[in-house]
């Protein structure tokens, strides 16, 4: 902003959308609305006469929440799509860096850690080497933590990770303390637990996504496509 706004010539400037809430604001509110549903749930169950009618218009009520998290979700993998279309990876994917606008729009900020990929700097076996420990821990790969070499895929991993929390309204690892992460999850293989009731195209771009093996997980064009796939169904 100093350089355009001092007049020298090349200088730049950075325009900020406002943005209405971030993500993680949504998502608190989003588990709000959850508990409230269920509360009601819980209500109507008492009253036996009503349950077969409740139980149906309550299962209906709960997949359109989830269709309409989905499709914030969908939102975020376009961002990420056009990034990856670009060789630009991300490295820091978190609710908090995500902002949504009054009209609903989604959209991706903060690139301070942002990295533009060029093809010189590929190695053999397709991976880069970059700064290690980039990002939030919490959705952070495993060999980026491991600081091992990477590629675009670590932003499916962390994508992976944000999508079960827009889908189980809960905090990824919540009870764990960075040791018990870096042993369990960065050198290990727990993750987070897959409701059964999801779409087994959503339990597959999870499980995929959030691989320790690299080659296991889909691109984000792939992770798009699944989930412009589940608004329709």
């Amino acid at each position: 902003a100093a350089g355009f706004a001092s007049g020298v010539k090349g200088g730049y400037f950075i325009l900020l959308d406002l943005f209405q809430e971030t993500l993680d604001m949504r998502i608190d509110q989003w588990r709000k609305e959850d508990l409230i549903r269920r509360k009601e749930d819980k209500k109507f169950r008492s009253l036996i006469r009503r349950v077969i009618t409740h139980n149906s218009r309550s299962c209906q009520k709960r997949r359109f929440a989830l269709a309409q998290r989905i499709e914030c979700a969908s939102r975020i993998a376009s961002a990420i799509k056009y990034l990856h279309d670009n060789n630009i990876m991300y490295r820091d994917l978190k609710p908090t860096n995500i902002g949504i606008d009054h009209t609903g729009n989604t959209k991706i900020f903060d690139f301070g850690i942002a990295k533009e990929l060029h093809a010189h700097e590929r190695l053999e076996n397709g991976l880069y080497k970059m700064t290690g420990r980039a990002g939030s821990l919490r959705y952070m790969a495993p060999e980026v933590a491991q600081k091992k070499r990477y590629n675009l895929s670590a932003d499916i991993y962390s994508f992976s990770i944000l999508l079960w929390e827009i889908c189980s309204l809960d905090t990824p690892f919540k009870k764990m303390g960075s040791c018990e992460h870096d042993a369990k999850v960065v050198h290990g293989t727990h993750r987070p637990r897959i409701d059964s009731s999801w779409s087994s195209s959503l339990r597959f771009l999870m499980k995929n996504g959030w691989s320790a093996n690299i080659q296991d997980r889909p691109n984000i064009q792939v992770c798009y496509d699944i989930l412009q796939s589940e608004m329709m169904a």
